[in-house]
């Protein structure tokens, strides 16, 4: 189910990666999708005392998180630990590639939480969705879109072909 989720993530990624790269303008429909839920969460706190510290906060977190995530997975490869399948197998090498471009959605979602603290503006907080559509209008935004892209297609197929090659328990 996982890999599915993924797997759709990244068919939408490479929709927005096509439409900006060609400048069309279809993406204004799903600019708003899924930033709802962190534009209120940035706007709640906000409310409270030292919100903005905390929002700024949240978003050095999130980017903790995504490194932690790169190291553990990608550097210190544990998702292969409960793989049946060698160190240089393609079911490895997709795990990598996929957990690489998870880590970079997170990283990107935790700077424009940070963003968002710095302007003082809940409407710069975005979800995965968004961060993603704010990246594509970066000068290199684009290019590291269709990698994300590429990526999580990557990861959509790896959590796929996992069901296939994990350790029985």
């Amino acid at each position: 189910m996982l890999g599915v989720v993924y797997l759709s993530l990244a068919i939408t990624t490479l929709g927005v990666t096509i439409a900006n790269w060609t400048g069309s303008d279809d993406t204004a429909a799903s600019e708003d999708s899924g930033d709802e839920g962190s534009q209120q969460a940035a706007s709640t706190l906000f409310e409270w005392p030292a919100g903005r510290w905390l929002v700024g906060i949240l978003g050095v977190a999130v980017i903790g998180y995504a490194g932690y995530n790169f190291h553990k997975q990608v550097v210190r490869r544990k998702f292969s630990e409960r793989l049946d399948a060698g160190e240089g197998s393609w079911v490895v090498r997709l795990g990598l590639v996929g957990y690489t471009a998870q880590s970079l959605v997170y990283a990107v979602v935790g700077y424009l939480f940070i963003q968002a603290a710095i302007a003082f503006k809940s409407t710069t907080a975005k979800g995965p969705s968004g961060a993603l559509i704010e990246l594509a209008d970066t000068t290199s935004g684009k290019v590291l879109l269709s990698i994300i892209a590429i990526g999580l297609l990557a990861y959509g197929v790896f959590c796929i072909a996992e069901a296939k090659y994990r350790k029985a328990a």
